[in-house]
């Protein structure tokens, strides 16, 4: 009994010093996860801010991270996804062009990849600072409606559903339902798994 007991409390002391090391720095790193030159951001700007124009804004969002998602997400690093980027800014605009098309209209588009300034945005725990940030920019028409944008790269999209101070960020990869990310520590799964 008492080896028993033993042996269970250096598993649990061992197991406490593998999660506390592991949890110093998660934050950090979590941080690092989205800084200005690990990313890629696709920012949509409509015609105008036209009820019409504004939802034609909405297909395009849709069917542009529609067609990127299945790619983007075998991509390992910014740098493949940049080279993935520049080879389909064609792919882009084809697919953005079909939706205006497919709503009525003929004003032009264009789909320019660069460094752009972005504002501050903040969403729960997700915090990209004001800053330039390479990006798709996909320009509908004359461009002066209220603009859409998310993280291309790694492909974690975003959708401003609420007005003033009361954002709230929606996940735009999914089909149906919500995406819950979780932290997940290896080693008290593997405590799981033992238990």
């Amino acid at each position: 009994m008492i080896s028993k007991r033993i042996l269970y409390v250096t598993v649990a002391v061992l197991g406490l010093a593998v999660i506390g090391t592991g949890l110093i720095g998660w934050q950090d790193r979590a941080v690092e996860a989205y800084s200005r030159d690990n990313l890629i951001r696709l920012h949509v700007i409509p015609n105008s801010d036209s009820e019409v124009d504004q939802a034609i804004k909405q297909r395009v969002r849709d069917t542009v991270t529609e067609t990127l998602r299945p790619n983007l997400g075998e991509l390992d690093s910014v740098d493949e996804a940049r080279e993935f980027v520049l080879q389909n800014l064609d792919l882009i605009r084809e697919t953005a062009g079909r939706e205006v098309t497919a709503s009525g209209y003929s004003y032009p588009v264009q789909v320019v990849f660069g460094t752009f300034d972005f504002p501050l945005r903040e969403y729960g725990s997700l915090v990209l600072p004001e800053g330039k940030y390479q990006a798709v920019r996909v320009v509908l028409g004359e461009g002066s409606g209220s603009n859409w944008w998310c993280v291309l790269f790694p492909p974690l999209c975003f959708v401003y559903t609420g007005e003033g101070s009361q954002e709230e960020a929606v996940v735009a990869w999914q089909q149906e339902g919500p995406v819950h990310l979780e932290m997940k520590l290896r080693v008290v799964e593997l405590w799981d798994r033992i238990r």
